[in-house]
């Protein structure tokens, strides 16, 4: 594996970390929302 290969790679599995996070995040941020209005 070369350095572009292994960048690219990097990218791809942040990304997948950020989207997974960002998923965790909104659903948190639903669930309060679901308690305030409750």
């Amino acid at each position: 594996m070369d350095d572009t290969q292994l960048l690219e790679s990097s990218r791809k599995i942040k990304e997948k970390i950020f989207s997974e996070f960002s998923k965790i995040i909104i659903g948190q941020e639903e669930v309060i929302e679901d308690l305030i209005t409750a």
